[in-house]
């Protein structure tokens, strides 16, 4: 692992532990208003934002800001991008990866092999990772599970 990944590790790990109420906290407080606090702010803003060093933030499904929150950390990122992908077919995030790799960024990506390829009826999937090979961008498909239903990324901006 490089420094820089270790390094966010970390910051990442002290970040989530500033921002959690500790044992003693738990007991003067109700569990649930933690939950309540993130629950009440995703519903109203369709992401969360936790204060710390760093910030960390969830959105869920394309309507609900996922798809916008992709956009601003793959906008974000500096040097190095690494992202895994169940079903790849958003022309925004395919745009945003091209920029990225146009501006230096290191891309890399791994998708679903089924159904980003056999089970593609509408060929945006196989549009999509072929237009970022084209761009040089890093694309691996995998098989070894059923599903690879993940997603996620790591950028380091």
């Amino acid at each position: 692992m490089n420094r820089t990944r270790i390094t966010s590790l970390a910051t990442l790990t002290v970040a989530l532990a500033l921002a959690l109420p500790g044992p003693a906290a738990l007991a003067r407080k109700k569990r649930e208003s933690l939950i309540d606090s993130v629950v009440n702010a995703y519903e109203s803003n369709h992401s969360f934002e936790v204060p710390a060093t760093g910030s960390i933030e969830v959105a869920f499904s394309p309507s609900e800001g996922s798809e916008a929150l992709v956009v601003k950390v793959v906008d974000s990122a500096r040097t190095e991008l690494r992202i895994l992908a169940y079903s790849f077919t958003s022309a925004p995030v395919t745009a945003v990866l091209l920029r990225a790799k146009k501006r230096g960024v290191d891309v890399r990506l791994v998708a679903d092999e089924k159904n980003n390829g056999a089970d593609d009826r509408s060929g945006k999937a196989r549009a999509a990772l072929s237009a970022l090979v084209n761009a040089g961008v890093d694309v691996r498909t995998i098989s070894v599970y059923p599903i690879h239903h993940d997603f996620w990324g790591l950028a380091n901006s």
